[in-house]
């Protein structure tokens, strides 16, 4: 149940109309380690560290230039948040919604994916995709900020020349 984040499902060779079919129809809870990943993940538990600290730096990295464009501005961490990123998220401001299909788009032509939480199909973030509720009011405000949140992966086996 952990999957449905980015659709991670396809990602693997079974189940796909299943996993389609319940998607954002149950709530996600995050499950992730489970005994057999517990024991594949030891032996990597030393590399974490230099992981995170790559993370970090390609993060802030990225940051500092997206933070340089006057339609863009990526969130300060929070305190006393200790970070370990392997994305990196931002908001496009005072852009339309056809200059952020424009910017989505010019981005893949490069080969960058990037997602608008709001503008996703089905991201499990849109609270107006939890179809697990009885009951879920529409919150203007919170709509209005997905609809220009983005995500894009950086993994922290990156280099900067990447």
């Amino acid at each position: 149940m952990s999957g449905a984040y980015e659709h991670n499902w396809q990602k693997h060779p079974v189940l796909h109309a299943a996993f389609a079919k319940w998607q954002n129809q149950l709530p996600l809870y995050n499950l992730r380690l489970n005994t057999l990943s517990a024991a594949l993940i030891r032996p990597q538990l030393n590399a974490l560290p230099d992981r995170v600290k790559d993370g970090r730096r390609n993060h802030d990295y990225v940051a500092e230039i997206l933070d340089a464009c006057p339609w863009i501005t990526v969130p300060k961490s929070l305190l006393p948040e200790e970070r370990a990123p392997d994305s990196i998220q931002f908001t496009l401001l005072e852009m339309t919604d056809q200059r952020v299909d424009n910017f989505v788009g010019q981005a893949s032509t490069l080969g960058l994916k990037v997602q608008v939480f709001g503008r996703s199909r089905d991201n499990a973030r849109a609270f107006w995709n939890w179809n697990s509720l009885r009951i879920n009011p529409d919150q203007p405000k919170t709509r209005a900020m997905l609809n220009r949140a983005c995500d894009v992966r950086l993994p922290s086996r990156l280099s900067i020349e990447d």
